[in-house]
């Protein structure tokens, strides 16, 4: 499995509060099939300056790799990338590339829940005109993803799913309403302690298999394999 949103990263947003937890996350998601994790903090662009996110997040990942990469039997390989929030039309940013997915341009994006569905899809094409990829971070939590989707129609978009909504009573017709009419999904993990919000995207697969088993391989592995080979989905 690949998990291409975590917060898993110490001192730098609302997810890992040290090291120590930052490492028992990891773990825990590589003793459960993660071969490969990407650390997607959280970005907010215009409240906090690029060079200074980067700069944070940095220090902080290769803090833990100095110890990850030491033992790859016990951590997944873990990559780096950001997910940034789209309050505002963040095209005009020369360097947001810096924010892709580590080697690719993949670039994770959260939706403002206050910003209209057609502003939104607007600010994305005006992202994918500059090369870059949109990857739409848990389309599963935003209210009106059905607009969404249906606005985002000729936009080369992958939207991810976390793994949390294959779980609960209704969470096959969720899901199976969730991807109709579309075939560009991931499915994430979007980790951010060891509690409440913890690696589970073994269980979520095992949910898959029956819900939707014909697009398993690709949520799970495929299409983000493909993603960090910045080949087309």
């Amino acid at each position: 499995m690949i998990d291409m949103h975590s917060h898993c990263l110490p001192f730098v947003d609302d997810g890992a509060d040290s090291v120590e937890t930052s490492l028992a996350m990891l773990e825990d998601a590589k003793s459960k099939g993660a071969d490969i994790v990407v650390a997607t903090p959280h970005c907010v662009l215009r409240k906090q300056d690029m060079e200074t996110f980067l700069r944070i997040r940095n220090e902080s990942y290769n803090t833990i790799c100095e110890i990850v990469n030491r033992d790859t039997q016990r951590y997944p390989k873990l990559l780096t990338g950001a997910e940034v929030f789209l309050g505002s039309d963040i095209s005009e940013f020369e360097d947001l590339k810096k924010l892709c997915y580590e080697g690719t341009d993949y670039i994770l994006l959260e939706l403002s829940p206050v910003v209209s569905c057609s502003l939104l899809s607007e600010w994305i094409y005006n992202i994918s005109i500059t090369g870059l990829k949109p990857v739409i971070a848990h389309i599963d939590r935003f209210e009106n993803y059905k607009r969404m989707k249906q606005e985002l129609k000729g936009i080369d978009v992958v939207y991810q799913i976390n793994a949390a909504r294959f779980f609960g009573m209704f969470s096959g017709f969720a899901v199976k309403q969730i991807v109709e009419g579309y075939d560009k999904f991931i499915v994430s993990s979007d980790m951010h302690n060891l509690t409440t919000r913890k690696f589970n995207m073994h269980q979520a697969m095992r949910c898959a298999e029956k819900i939707v088993p014909h697009m398993c391989d690709m949520m799970f592995h495929a299409g983000a394999e493909s993603m960090l080979f910045n080949n087309n989905f």
